[in-house]
């Protein structure tokens, strides 16, 4: 709830699962904007892999291969359709 405004403000969310993970992980939305892009960024703020692809607006289901990814925390920055950053989520490979 904005207190300033009165208006109930809705967090959008991208599930990432499973969480940690190996190989793959499964991407579920249900928001209200397009995603173009994907960034694994390090703890380092490195850009390890860049991935084109396409969530529309709405509920959306997409899988991202991670098995080239050494253990270690990492952030997955979601890309909109304008290029830019518009959510991150925090990952976990073992």
């Amino acid at each position: 709830l904005d207190l300033s405004t009165g208006e109930l403000v809705v967090q959008e969310k991208i599930q990432v699962y499973p969480n940690p993970a190996t190989d793959f992980v499964a991407l579920q939305t249900d928001i209200s904007f397009e995603i173009q892009g994907i960034q694994v960024v390090d703890n380092q703020g490195k850009i390890i892999l860049v991935k084109n692809i396409f969530m529309p607006a709405g509920k959306s289901l997409s899988q991202l291969n991670v098995s080239g990814l050494t253990t270690g925390v990492y952030h997955l920055q979601f890309i909109g359709a304008d290029g830019t950053k518009i959510l991150t989520e925090r990952l976990i490979i073992q």
